[in-house]
């Protein structure tokens, strides 16, 4: 399927990776001090999280951001501002890609819908998400 694809669903969780920074210095030192008042660390909590998403970091994520993967930065410090407005241009682009993938999607769906049979459409419209 064109839209929702592995590639998709693996581009998303590039997306859910940076909805989890602090916005806020105040934000990233309070998250470490959480971390700590439960006897974890927060530091080697992001850098494992990198690891795991690192393929499709580099994957998803312009050349810019390479270096951030690469040398660990991208989430185990606060962002400076030109990573932080790197973050937000590539987040609000995603939603932009994601928002016209909908539309074409229902487009193309509502054209056909038709056509297909009515337990097909009603999987459709009740939604398995969950």
């Amino acid at each position: 399927m064109k839209y929702y694809s592995k590639d998709w669903y693996n581009k998303m969780q590039v997306y859910g990776f940076f909805l989890s920074f602090p916005e806020t210095k105040e934000e990233w030192d309070e998250s470490i001090k959480n971390f700590e008042s439960y006897g974890r660390d927060y530091i080697k909590n992001r850098k494992e999280d990198l690891e795991i998403l690192k393929n499709d970091l580099l994957k998803f994520l312009p050349e810019p951001f390479h270096q951030y993967i690469n040398d660990g930065s991208l989430n185990t410090s606060y962002p400076s501002e030109k990573l932080r407005n790197m973050i937000n241009n590539w987040k609000d682009e995603y939603n932009q890609q994601m928002e016209d993938m909908d539309k074409e999607y229902l487009s193309i769906y509502n054209s056909s819908k038709d056509l297909l049979p009515l337990n097909i459409v009603k999987l459709n419209e009740i939604s398995l998400h969950d």
